[in-house]
């Protein structure tokens, strides 16, 4: 089994374990002419193998997206858990098929899980055609003007846009500190390259280059996240909007109060309204980055931790040891796409 991977190897050894407990078990409830008690254990850990199996394969679906995969979670525990509540219910009131109830139940909240995801993917996919709309247009537009007769100097300056007061995007602001997160991983992933490169024994240089595989994934999902980070960060509307909203809407209120026309309230506490849900939506972005910085920190300090166990030799010789570490590294990618996805949904208008 040289040729498995550490994951497969470690599923192996359960479900062989798994094999030759419940076996024994079964030969001594057989051997004693009880009632058939042992198939309690083997649907209990029957239920574990079938997750442990289910979980490598989830991890395996790279391409596929965080919400996409949470709903594939879903799916695999409802089948799971009620295939297990299934036997359990034939073997002990085959009369009474009670299982079908929660099979119902959670099959429905599965249902609106499914649906709800695509309603979703069909805003984005729906905004994201808009944009190429828009992207098209303004390609065509720009191609027209280079093929227009050019205009006299006045001219242009009577149609020259107004200068904005603000730009958009103020490129001299990022932030240092997820920048030295992010100089830090890559330090890493040179020292334990070169840890790699270093290794003599070739089962061990073989587990540490999967290992290698997986924290260039990781390097690459922190490399995403300062980008959009800072995309957001450097946007000068958005820090505009933190400091006149909150303004805004204490001047609508002191308005709103003052007021004693029916209609002009109403239209204030409308434009309050819209300028409250503005807000909640700022905030939500403002935490989105703060739960990304502190993904990004945390993901950094058990990088540091792995690299610290290789560099010490642990992790090396022992399939245990590397299986828990190539877990510990899988499942950090996956919070990190979940803090992109956030992200993006935060791009596309949709928080």
């Amino acid at each position: 089994m040289e040729n498995l991977s550490p994951k497969w190897r470690g599923f192996w050894g359960h479900l062989g374990v798994y094999i030759i407990i419940i076996g024994m078990l079964a030969m001594i409830d057989l051997s004693s002419g009880s009632d058939f008690w042992f198939q309690w254990p083997a649907l209990g850990w029957g239920v574990g193998i079938a997750f442990h199996l289910f979980g490598i394969a989830l991890v395996s679906m790279k391409n596929v997206s965080g919400k996409w995969r949470g709903f594939l979670g879903h799916f695999g525990s409802y089948v799971i858990v009620i295939s297990m509540l299934a036997l359990i219910n034939l073997f002990s009131e085959s009369n009474n098929l009670w299982f079908q109830f929660p099979a119902l139940g959670w099959g429905a909240a599965l249902a609106l899980h499914f649906f709800s995801l695509l309603l979703g993917s069909g805003k984005a996919g729906a905004e994201q055609q808009v944009q190429h709309q828009e992207n098209d247009l303004q390609q065509q537009q720009g191609e027209s003007a280079g093929q227009a007769e050019p205009v006299t100097r006045k001219h242009q300056e009577k149609i020259r846009p107004r200068p904005v007061e603000y730009p958009l995007i103020n490129k001299g602001q990022t932030n240092p500190v997820i920048h030295a997160h992010l100089d830090k991983a890559l330090a890493y992933q040179a020292q334990i390259e070169s840890l790699i490169k270093a290794t003599t024994n070739p089962n061990a240089r073989a587990r540490l280059q999967e290992l290698a595989a997986q924290v260039q994934e990781w390097v690459e999902a922190i490399e995403d996240l300062v980008r959009r980070i800072d995309g957001f960060q450097q946007n000068n509307l958005i820090r505009q909007d933190l400091e006149a909203v909150p303004q805004a809407i204490a001047k609508l209120e002191t308005q709103l109060t003052q007021e004693n026309d029916p209609q002009v309230r109403g239209q204030l506490e409308r434009t309050l309204t819209n300028r409250r849900n503005q807000l909640a939506s700022l905030e939500r972005l403002q935490n989105t980055m703060k739960r990304a910085e502190i993904q990004i920190e945390s993901t950094l300090s058990a990088l540091g931790t792995i690299y610290s166990q290789l560099l010490t030799g642990e992790s090396t010789d022992h399939v245990a040891d590397y299986s828990r570490l190539s877990a510990e590294v899988d499942e950090e990618v996956r919070l990190l796409q979940d803090r992109l996805e956030a992200l993006e949904e935060v791009k596309l208008g949709r928080v």
